[in-house]
């Protein structure tokens, strides 16, 4: 992509504004509520034998078609969970795979999403009940990146495949701004975390739980 942490804004009522150059966001996707039965042929196609999961799409593919694979891999792991997430959190999520994943913003030797990352992802955003839309990027290994800010607060999570998280975050405690970073496993992210207060960004007393 031209911009390696290319993040996009949240729909309805978390306005993220991360950064500049942040795309805006403001409705969800016409093919939001439905994922199609040509998306999840694609996803039998990219399982292996006896597994449930996701490959990475081929790299000798043409970007268009890595793209429009890697976007129909993370929808329909979004739709195997969609009993979990409210309808908004789920479209909104959606609107904004759409924007990361869109064309015009990638170079053809750029490495696209990682179904396994973002399955990561999702397992996180279940098991820590997040409520509150991150920001969303991709890395050049093609992990997915999400970020939170909280006033002067700021989290941000690379997921990698197989439940590991790495996290970097800064908080302000008075006059002072403390930095913290690591690796560990969905399990243990709520303890590494805890001294931060994580439901500052993580929580959203004006919407449903996630």
């Amino acid at each position: 992509m031209s911009n390696l942490y290319q993040f996009t804004s949240s729909l309805g009522e978390y306005e993220l504004g991360l950064q500049a150059g942040t795309h805006s966001s403001v409705g969800a996707s016409s093919d939001a509520v439905a994922i199609s039965k040509s998306l999840m042929q694609i996803v039998e196609r990219q399982q292996s034998p006896g597994t449930t999961q996701i490959q990475p799409a081929s790299e000798n593919l043409a970007l268009s078609e890595r793209l429009f694979n890697a976007l129909a891999v993370a929808k329909v792991s979004v739709s195997k969970i969609a009993m979990h997430m409210n309808a908004e959190w789920r479209s909104g999520l959606f609107y904004q795979l759409d924007e990361l994943l869109s064309e015009e913003d990638w170079f053809e030797d750029d490495a696209v999403l990682n179904g396994s990352s973002f399955a990561t992802f999702l397992r996180v955003v279940l098991y820590l009940r997040i409520q509150r839309r991150p920001g969303l990027g991709i890395s050049d290994r093609g992990n997915l990146i999400a970020a939170w800010d909280s006033g002067p607060n700021r989290l941000t999570i690379e997921f990698f495949p197989k439940d590991v998280c790495r996290w970097i975050l800064s908080c302000r405690f008075d006059a002072d701004v403390e930095r913290s970073s690591g690796q560990t496993v969905i399990a243990r992210l709520p303890k590494v975390l805890s001294p931060y207060s994580p439901d500052q960004w993580f929580t959203d007393a004006d919407t449903n739980t996630a």
